[in-house]
């Protein structure tokens, strides 16, 4: 059995079924590979894709339309009300589609959901002092999340003969890299 860890980096460049993605169903159906993914990763991506898709429903260029006109003739402000109203609407739709279609592909692919546990924290906090593990440098709190995704990977390790780590950090794969039966 093969183990893999995708990070967030590797979910926002992938789509769930991509060419890569369907090699990687057939092994998963073929029982020769388990993935997982941290549960940061997955708050990660979430996030990202509300955000995404947030910015590219923005109503400011509707407001700033009808601040335009003083008139209303044709009923404009009245209608771009209206677009802002069904706009911010679908905000809560597209959230709740996007998190549908997460849930599937964790199903569909049988995804292993790592959770990070909480005594784990004064040890990413002490390597948030010194810029141990992946922090790119001292108190570089941008690298947290990444922090405690790795140690979420580094139990997986612990319990599986050899871990591979999908990521394109180098800073991240060079730590995980230095740990014995991981593969980045």
């Amino acid at each position: 059995m093969h183990h893999l860890v995708f990070d967030t980096n590797i979910l926002i460049s992938e789509h769930f079924y991509s060419a890569r993605m369907k090699i990687l169903k057939r092994l998963i159906d073929a029982g020769l590979l388990t993935i997982y993914i941290s549960e940061i990763v997955k708050r990660e991506y979430l996030t990202n894709k509300y955000s995404e898709f947030k910015d590219k429903l923005k109503t400011k260029n509707l407001i700033d339309v009808d601040k335009f006109f003083v008139s209303d003739h044709y009923n404009i402000k009245q209608k771009l009300s209206q677009a802002e109203k069904v706009i911010k609407e679908l905000y809560t739709d597209i959230e709740c589609l996007i998190n549908v279609e997460f849930n599937d592909w964790i199903s569909d692919f049988k995804i292993q959901i790592l959770t990070f546990e909480s005594d784990k924290i004064m040890e990413v906090m002490d390597h948030y002092f010194t810029g141990g593990t992946v922090f790119k440098s001292v108190k570089s709190r941008k690298d947290i999340p990444d922090a405690m995704i790795c140690t979420s990977i580094e139990n997986l390790s612990f319990e599986v003969e050899t871990l591979n780590v999908l990521n394109n950090d180098k800073i991240f794969n060079t730590y995980l890299d230095s740990i014995h039966n991981i593969n980045t």
